[in-house]
């Protein structure tokens, strides 16, 4: 269910080509993060790679031209940031939640996150750079 959910999130966001190359690159580096946490021996489950293609369908909506989606997009990012927090992964490897028959390693979802923002980061970096170059060019001169 819920890859159904980011998979209609992802579409209805409009997300990119290299966005969805971001996300599939984060796959790897999100069960790599779950590493800095050496007590969890084992793992099993998309959460952490689920969270980390919500963060990119965030920043996606976040950088449309309708106002109303950037919001949503900004939105859903600080949801998710702030549930990342609330999970306090730093307090333990595995955190038993009341109704569920298993326990959460909650560093999955952080580790998913961050991941997908580094993907996104280094994919885009020429982009951003290049119009950062070019802005700073484009602009008139100070009067002094």
């Amino acid at each position: 269910m819920g890859a159904a959910l980011v998979g209609l999130l992802g579409w209805r966001s409009g997300v990119t080509l290299r966005d969805s190359l971001a996300w599939l690159l984060s796959w790897p580096l999100t069960q790599w993060g779950l590493m800095l946490q050496p007590e969890l021996l084992h793992y099993g489950g998309l959460s952490g790679v689920l969270h980390g293609g919500a963060a990119i369908a965030a920043w996606r909506l976040s950088q449309q031209t309708d106002a109303r989606q950037r919001w949503v997009g900004r939105l859903l990012g600080a949801g998710l940031v702030l549930k990342c927090l609330s999970e306090a992964p730093w307090q333990g490897a595995l955190q038993r939640v009341e109704g569920f028959d298993f326990a959460l390693a909650p560093l999955a979802h952080s580790s998913g996150v961050l991941s997908a923002g580094l993907m996104l980061l280094l994919l885009n970096l020429p982009s951003v750079l290049s119009s950062l170059f070019a802005s700073s060019h484009d602009r008139p001169p100070r009067a002094s």
